[in-house]
């Protein structure tokens, strides 16, 4: 059906900067509409990342229509577009044959019927189009199911997840993203959810990984864990992952089966990486297990480390705390100071904003109170990476004439231990004074 029009929404920049696409499409006797996620991130007034347009255009015909075209996917009808320096999807209306390992459909056929693009589609809300003059075509009713908070496949559930298994985990990440939880997805597509769970061993670690960060990062990351726990979707990945509902945290649970959890633990979170930490943590994964989860997510080394350091932090941190709580405050000050510069930088400024926007971590009263001394004595430190140093490894080559060697990074390491706790100067000449007494100690 077509709905009254929407033009407001095509007030919105991105609209506005990719109508001519349009336009000259259908200047030319081509169909042409936005349509996915664009229309609907519009209707729901939330912020639009990318412009998508269908067209009953044939890939061919659009290379030829337009002056700057990059042919991105021709085999699945796909051509982006470059107009005034943006590039936009130009893809054709399609129909898909049986799909290939529950992923991919094995071929597609170019039409001109918009309905039976739309159709092939995962959920109601992504099935929407709108043309030119901001009329909605919503054949499935996304609309109304955008109003009620509600995420639906498109016709038979069965049929839709068998064809996509990856669909399971989108459906449940926008049911979490959009604040729906269990209650907002479709009874027949979270009971097909349930029923072909199993299907997801077929999927490509890297694309659950993909959608995971997406929930993580999103705007209700505590939604998403709870979906995830509650449909058992991460028990059916190819490779095995320590995140199932053996060892959740009780509050991610809700007072009951589908309703909202009974405490936000991630929500307030800024950084993703702070997130995935918390997470890890909450669910009581040391770092090497950690690491094995982002391994198996096909994280990158860079993302992986970022995450692992914080909870190797919190771990060293907790224990200090939890152990030497009694110490007198300057070894409690260098033994913090060590872990911190040992840590790095990067993961000491992590692992101090997680604490504050997620004191649950922490446990008990007395250990807070430690929290805000160690995060006082961190802003404090002269110095916290060796880059800030006044002297760096040639520097004590040139001065003490010595072959360099592990000795040397040691050795760095300890200087900056000492400027840190003010007990050097951070200055070249006492620094290397500093250098040539350790070597003569060493040696005598």
């Amino acid at each position: 059906m077509s709905n009254k029009p929407e033009p407001e929404v095509l007030g919105h920049p991105l609209f506005r900067s990719a109508l001519p696409v349009i336009q000259k499409l259908t200047v030319h006797h081509y169909e042409a509409v936005f349509v996915g996620g664009c229309v609907r991130d519009a209707l729901a007034g939330r912020d639009i990342a990318d412009i998508d347009i269908a067209t009953a255009a044939t890939p061919e015909q659009v290379l030829e229509l337009f002056d700057h075209v990059a042919p991105t996917g021709l085999q699945h009808g796909t051509v982006t577009v470059i107009m005034g320096g943006k590039g936009y999807e130009v893809t054709t209306f399609r129909k898909e044959s049986a799909y290939e390992a529950f992923r991919k459909p094995s071929s597609v056929e170019f039409i001109s019927d918009l309905n039976e693009d739309l159709r092939r589609r995962d959920f109601t809300v992504n099935a929407m189009a709108m043309s030119e003059d901001g009329k909605l075509i919503d054949p499935f009713g996304g609309q109304a199911d955008l109003r009620r908070g509600l995420i639906r496949c498109v016709g038979d559930a069965d049929a839709r997840l068998q064809e996509d298994a990856l669909r399971m985990l989108r459906g449940l990440r926008f049911a979490a993203d959009y604040g729906f939880g269990q209650e907002g997805i479709e009874p027949s597509t979270w009971a097909a959810i349930l029923r072909h769970g199993s299907l997801l061993r077929h999927i490509a670690m890297e694309r659950v990984g993909v959608e995971l960060h997406k929930m993580i990062k999103g705007p209700h990351p505590d939604w998403a864990v709870q979906l995830l726990l509650e449909s058992r979707l991460l028990e059916n990945t190819k490779e095995k992952l320590p995140l199932t509902a053996g060892n959740i945290p009780v509050a991610w649970m809700g007072p009951s089966q589908g309703e909202q959890p009974s405490e936000v633990l991630l929500e307030p979170i800024d950084s993703a990486s702070c997130r995935w930490a918390a997470l890890c943590i909450s669910f009581g994964l040391n770092p090497e297990t950690s690491r094995s989860l982002f391994q198996a997510l096909r994280y990158s080394r860079q993302q992986s480390d970022e995450i692992v350091s914080i909870i190797a932090l919190h771990r060293r941190t907790v224990n200090l705390v939890v152990s030497q709580s009694h110490l007198e405050g300057d070894l409690l000050a260098e033994n913090w100071t060590r872990i911190t510069l040992e840590m790095g930088k990067e993961a000491s400024q992590f692992w101090l904003e997680m604490i504050e926007q997620a004191p649950w971590l922490l446990e008990g009263d007395e250990t807070r109170s430690l929290v805000v001394l160690l995060r006082r004595l961190w802003s404090e430190l002269p110095v916290r990476e060796l880059q800030q140093l006044a002297v760096n490894g040639g520097d004590i080559l040139s001065d003490v004439r010595v072959k360099g060697g592990p000795w040397l990074k040691n050795l760095l390491f300890e200087l900056l231990l000492d400027v840190a706790l003010g007990r050097l100067p951070n200055e070249k000449k006492a620094l290397l004074q500093q250098v040539r007494r350790k070597l003569e100690k060493e040696q005598s």
